[in-house]
């Protein structure tokens, strides 16, 4: 029988938890340590759930995601998906700078992008995104959704490949 270790009992009592944020308060910071770095490395880990939670509690799960190496955390190492919300829109995400001026990030259609720039996308303009206007414009896509779109792409004939 495949026992699950402590970390992974709690993980999944927190992913299916009604209250997330009030789930993680609960915790000693110890116990949050594990639970987020057993979350960063599980398959069942989303950014969209990253960042609905709220602070301090999702700076705590980024830096799991992203490293922070005055704490000695290693990056999860993954990349992520996030798409329009709406096929045919365009958003501008941005994207770090060069030579002190702003670099932007023209997402229309599902990109592949890693950690740090698909949690700074689903920031600006996910489901949780703090401007009203610009929030829900992305979405983060799953495995099966990118082969389901890559799949519905190849069968349009005459498209254009993006």
């Amino acid at each position: 029988m495949n026992e699950l270790s402590v970390e992974e009992r709690a993980l999944g009592e927190f992913l299916d938890a009604s209250d997330r944020n009030n789930f993680l308060a609960m915790r000693s910071d110890a116990m949050r340590r594990a639970l987020y770095a057993t979350w960063a490395r599980s398959d069942r880990l989303r950014l969209d759930d990253v960042v609905a939670l709220k602070s301090p509690w999702r700076h705590e799960a980024t830096m799991h995601l992203i490293g922070n190496e005055k704490l000695a955390i290693r990056d999860c190492g993954r990349s992520f998906v996030v798409a329009p919300t709406v096929p045919g829109s365009v958003v501008l995400s941005e994207d770090g700078t060069s030579q002190s001026m702003r670099q932007w990030r023209r997402i229309d259609k599902p990109t592949t992008l890693e950690t740090r720039k698909a949690l700074n996308a689903l920031l600006q303009f996910g489901a949780h995104a703090e401007n009203e206007e610009q929030r829900g414009k992305l979405k983060e896509m799953s495995v099966e959704e990118l082969a389901d779109w890559t799949i519905a792409q190849r069968a349009e004939p005459g498209k254009k490949k993006g």
